[in-house]
């Protein structure tokens, strides 16, 4: 071992234990001043830019693929959040209550607050009712503005922006990941005028 891995020995022992010193080093200004002679001596002869280069490229190439496949799951991931929140509120607009059912967990409760400021809490038989008894919207007049507010293993919660032309309203959803499919197991819906 040369002399400046010694050294460098020396000041790491010294970092990591400030109450006991080598016995070669006999004040804190002495280790100090080591400390800074050997990172300066380090950076000198150990670390040239070249190999600072090749190591940032192999620690890069090396790392590369791992953030790369982190970011095709996290895509993927918000791609089902997505395609699950969309089925179930552009199936609510058909009134297709089989088809927006897919995207529910067995659990899966909706409530809100309506225009009047009161709550409601609708259950599934609930929600199929009012699906046979109010207009279809055509999908071609449907937008809505899906946005995942916040991911983990297995829940997610989505803000929904949606509505008719004439009256648009925002969900915030639940969604929960089960058999490695995700539904939506809670909605809270909220009016608020179109303007």
């Amino acid at each position: 071992m040369n002399s400046t891995f010694k050294h460098r020995a020396k000041v790491s022992y010294v970092h990591a234990s400030p109450h006991r010193y080598p016995l070669d080093l006999k004040t804190p200004d002495q280790n100090l001043a080591n400390s800074s002679t050997c990172i300066k001596k380090l950076e000198k002869t150990t670390f040239s830019i070249p190999n600072r280069v090749q190591l940032l490229l192999i620690l890069f190439l090396g790392l590369m693929p791992l953030s790369i496949m982190g970011q095709d799951a996290t895509k993927e991931t918000h791609l089902e959040i997505k395609e699950v929140t969309l089925n179930y509120i552009t199936n609510f607009f058909l009134n297709d209550f089989e088809s927006m059912s897919k995207s529910f967990h067995s659990k899966m409760t909706k409530r809100g607050i309506n225009k009047d400021l009161n709550y409601q809490e609708l259950t599934l038989e609930e929600l199929k009712g009012m699906l046979q008894r109010k207009k279809a919207l055509d999908i071609t007049k449907q937008k809505h503005e899906v946005r995942i507010m916040g991911l983990t293993g297995n829940a997610a919660s989505v803000f929904l922006k949606t509505g008719y032309p004439s009256l648009m309203w925002y969900e915030h959803i639940l969604l929960a990941k089960e058999d490695n499919t995700w539904k939506i197991i809670d909605i809270l819906w909220d009016y608020e005028k179109f303007q």
